[in-house]
């Protein structure tokens, strides 16, 4: 969705966009879409106040004290929400491998800092009570992110992609099996086109698995092993070129200290085979569309027994 342009504080505006584009959009709860809105919502009324001629300056400073207000709440709601979605996929899954409990563990942990900071920064800008107070929280809010959440998206939803597929495949596993056994029992096995059809599911099936346990070959590079020194604030300034992040809220046991590097893609000069290293999103598409391929067969046998 295009937000319409506006005029708001760098500040401000700069948390907008980064925290009003949800990065689950394509499953996002009634609780986050909900929470978008009242930020658009927030956006346009800010709009009005900036445009606003019938005020006395001293009534248009006060509204648009409020307005900036609200608008930041919001974008902070908003936040809090997509954390709180994203904690609940990560342990709605039955089933993880015992080695990727840590990596469980410890991404559940982050997204509970996030979700106390969240609260905490709420808070502190209920409390603001002038225009200046509430662009450094925006501004402190936008750093925060960069250093300590950014960071923490990709394995989260890597995680939540990896884990999904895994109980794809396993409810099409457990259909496999249930239509080779209907199969069984009405004899169609002896019919080529049955047989055949079978076999394509199955070898579909397969190739999905392989795709899947590349993929979670590649998630296991994330599990945490020993944690590093924690980063002081001062270093990730001074990481940062000097820019200051006035934060005194960070949750301790920072992100940043933990962070875990994918490998990057393989560069043209390094293969002449392959553009790029296979990544957890490229390889769940391709598990995806060959267990769609496998659906596709059952489909068809699941024809051929109802008409036999």
């Amino acid at each position: 969705m295009k937000i319409k342009s506006m005029i708001i504080s760098n500040a401000v505006l700069v948390a907008f966009f980064i925290i009003a584009f949800p990065l689950t959009s394509s499953a996002q709860s009634e609780t986050v879409k909900s929470a978008h809105e009242e930020v658009l919502k927030s956006a346009d009324k800010l709009t009005e106040v900036k445009n606003a001629t019938d005020l006395t300056p001293e009534a248009k400073k006060e509204e648009e004290l409020a307005a900036k207000k609200d608008a930041l709440l919001k974008v902070i709601a908003l936040s809090q929400a997509e954390t709180e979605e994203l904690t609940l996929k990560i342990e709605e899954f039955g089933e993880i491998p015992e080695e990727f409990l840590p990596l469980m563990g410890f991404l559940t942990a982050e997204l509970q800092k996030a979700t106390t900071y969240f609260e905490e920064l709420s808070k502190k800008t209920n409390d603001a009570t002038d225009l200046n107070s509430i662009q450094l929280i925006a501004s402190e809010l936008k750093n925060w992110r960069e250093a300590y959440y950014d960071p923490q998206i990709k394995p989260i939803l890597e995680f939540i992609l990896v884990f999904q597929n895994q109980e794809i495949l396993k409810i099409a596993d457990e259909r496999f099996e249930k239509i080779s056994q209907n199969l069984s029992k009405v004899k169609l096995l002896q019919s080529g086109t049955a047989e055949l059809l079978l076999n394509e599911s199955k070898n579909a099936l397969e190739e999905a698995d392989v795709y899947f346990k590349e993929a979670l070959t590649i998630l296991s590079a994330y599990i945490p092993t020993e944690p590093k020194e924690e980063m002081k604030i001062t270093e990730i300034n001074e990481a940062r070129g000097g820019e200051e992040i006035t934060n005194p809220l960070v949750p301790t046991g920072d992100i940043v200290s933990h962070e875990i590097q994918i490998a990057e893609p393989i560069s043209e000069n390094e293969t002449e085979v392959s553009e790029k290293a296979p990544d957890i999103r490229g390889l769940i598409k391709n598990s995806i569309e060959k267990t769609k391929t496998a659906y596709k067969h059952f489909i068809a046998i699941a024809g051929m027994i109802k008409g036999e």
